[in-house]
């Protein structure tokens, strides 16, 4: 078994960008793994900092103002600016109460960056520590947009805390708490950040969802088509608290949507993905009506008209494959979708056509929780003067929640 070795560089940063985010420290601390396996990690600063080793104290290298350190590897140890180092722990120290950016291969950091590099994989993990609240900062804007109403970056930010705080140890085994892309939140640092959602952040500061006195797995997405899923039917079990409601996303360019693609290119993705079945001929599937998604009962789609399974019947074989399975298989938006297929107009030169598979389908994510569009269409039909109206919207998408300040 290979030997991992770590190497952890250490950067604490004060970054005070706007009024909100970086002025307090309050509140748990969150590591978010921001890069992982790369085979070179280019670090830029302001000003003139130093190499640390965090074990002995010496200094490794004393690094100029704006001038870009790169760490690389050679298969066994890390290299400093092709220098190798055998330092485990590596802090990057500015003069004293100078408050500095930091830049991470492009990308500006504040709080904390520690550098893994893991020898049996050649290749560099990248952990930022930072403050929830700062963290939360760096979400938002990556999640939603900032022009939209108030309300629905309060709701936003609150789901956001929520889940946050419940996945704190989904990526323990990796070194950090969560990562920086949809698998758990979008994360983007200091250069996305944004006003409005930062006062989002700010005034909801602390504030989570509990079901039992316990916070919450707040999923959320994009856009429902319609009405939202039960977990059950997509994700980690029954949740009380995760229900099909109506949603209200009508006004969500991904509401509807539809995607097209030869026969022939479906039968070649469904072979890459190990599933021969030579010529397709049929397709078994219930149809989806659009006015009763909510109340279908059928054995291959769920309360919301999702597709729990839909079998693709070959010349040489048939196979029944997941609406989950299928939308990463084509590409899809979602799993709410109907199929059909037609003709084309254009004929080929050997006076065959060639037969186009259609998907017709709804939404935008997997369908649980907060829907982002219909956050937006609640927030925009407020009641003039409601106070605290982005509880009233979490609380139709996360049924039975109650609200608590943890911090």
């Amino acid at each position: 078994m290979l030997q991992r070795v770590m190497i952890l560089v250490i950067v604490s940063l004060f970054i005070l960008v706007s009024p909100v985010c970086g002025v307090s420290s309050k509140g748990p601390l969150i590591r978010v793994g921001i890069i992982s396996n790369q085979e070179n990690i280019f670090i830029t600063a302001e000003k003139e900092f130093s190499l640390v080793d965090a074990e002995t104290g010496n200094v490794i290298s004393r690094c100029p103002a704006g001038v870009k350190v790169t760490l690389s590897n050679n298969n066994v140890n890390a290299l400093v600016n092709g220098k190798p180092t055998t330092a485990n722990e590596i802090k990057v120290v500015f003069p004293t109460g100078m408050e500095q950016t930091l830049e991470i291969n492009k990308r500006f950091y504040r709080g904390a960056i520690s550098v893994r590099y893991m020898s049996g994989k050649h290749s560099f993990t990248v952990v930022n520590t930072l403050a929830l609240e700062d963290y939360l900062c760096g979400v938002l804007p990556r999640e939603i947009s900032p022009e939209w109403p108030v309300d629905a970056l309060k709701a936003q930010a609150i789901a956001a805390r929520t889940y946050a705080i419940y996945s704190m140890n989904k990526h323990k085994s990796d070194g950090y708490d969560v990562c920086a892309t949809t698998d758990c939140q979008v994360y983007g640092g200091i250069a996305v950040e944004d006003d409005r959602t930062n006062m989002a952040v700010y005034d909801t500061k602390g504030l989570v969802m509990v079901y039992n006195d316990k916070p919450i797995p707040a999923l959320f997405h994009c856009s429902s088509g319609g009405y939202t899923e039960n977990s059950e039917n997509v994700w980690g079990g029954y949740f009380p608290f995760l229900r099909s409601v109506k949603d209200y996303d009508e006004q969500s360019p991904y509401y509807k949507w539809e995607k097209r693609m030869l026969v022939a290119d479906l039968e070649a993705a469904l072979k890459r993905a190990g599933h021969d079945i030579g010529k397709l001929q049929a397709v078994k599937l219930s149809q989806l009506d659009e006015q009763v998604k909510s109340s279908i009962d059928r054995s291959d789609r769920t309360i919301s008209g999702r597709v729990k399974s839909i079998r693709f019947i070959g010349s040489q074989d048939e196979i029944a494959l997941s609406g989950t399975e299928v939308r990463s298989l084509v590409g899809l938006n979602s799993t709410l979708f109907d199929v059909k297929v037609v003709s084309p107009a254009v004929m080929n030169v050997k006076g065959e056509a060639s037969a186009i598979f259609v998907f017709e389908g709804y939404g935008w994510g997997h369908g649980i929780g907060l829907s982002q569009w219909g956050a937006k269409a609640m927030a925009e039909q407020a009641p003039q003067g409601a106070a605290e109206y982005f509880k009233v919207i979490l609380k139709h998408y996360y049924s039975g929640v109650s609200f608590e300040k943890e911090y």
